[in-house]
Order: C-alpha cells, then structure tokens, then sequence
C-alpha cells in the first residue's frame, strides 16, 4: 500500500512533503517534513503555517470541521529523525486527541503489531 503524500513548494524553492502515516487504530495520522535534508529555521516557520492550513483540510476531510485537528512539532533535540518535523492528525475531540497522543507514543509497537497480524493472514487492525 503506498502513502498519500503531497508536496509543498516554499518561498526558498525547496519542497516539503505531507506524508499519510496511517496506523493501526490511528488512520488520519500525517507527518510534514523534509524529506532528505533539514530546513533552514525560516523554512521552519512557513511549515508551520503549512502544517495548521494542512490540519485544517485534514479535519473537514475526516470530521467535516476544519477544527478537529492536533499538532505536535518535533523539533531539534525532541526527535529521531534527523530534522525538524510536525505529526498532524485529525481528531474528533479532546478526548480523541488524548488517545491519539496516546498511540503515537506506542507507534513503533502498533507498527510492528500491523506488521505481524499481516504476516499471519489474519485481518489488520
């Protein structure tokens, strides 16, 4: 299954790239980066201007309100990866940000779980 993405064109001419990262029990997961290399601090700033406006699509598609949309920003020394980056995910209310925050800290294990249930042949979560 490939990823939905989309990409950004920025004032520098670099691209970013708006990344679907469905999980198991958390499909309107999104990340917004770079995608090869870390963006320049102004660039920083026009992603997050991106990444509201992209939260905004993402929940009217999802929930029919522009305004049912979390954004957590992954800077410089909170990450894994090698830059900066925002995860967007629409949710419902606060209760369903609470338990999407919730499964984005067990994101490796709820990869790893979506992985094994297809490996067996049983149905994916």
């Amino acid at each position: 299954m490939s990823a939905e993405i989309t990409r950004f064109r920025l004032s520098t001419g670099r691209e970013c790239e708006l990344r679907a990262c469905p999980l198991p029990l958390l499909p309107t997961y999104h990340v917004l980066s770079f995608h090869t290399e870390a963006p320049t601090p102004m660039e920083e700033d026009e992603m997050l201007v991106l990444a509201q406006r992209s939260g905004r699509l993402l929940g009217r598609r999802y929930y029919r309100d522009q305004g049912c949309f979390t954004i957590l920003f992954s800077g410089r020394r909170g990450r894994r990866r090698a830059w900066p980056h925002f995860h967007i995910v629409a949710v419902r209310n606060v209760a369903h940000k609470r338990w999407s925050l919730l499964l984005l800290f067990a994101k490796r294990f709820l990869r790893w779980l979506g992985a094994s249930i297809g490996r067996t042949g049983a149905r994916r979560v």
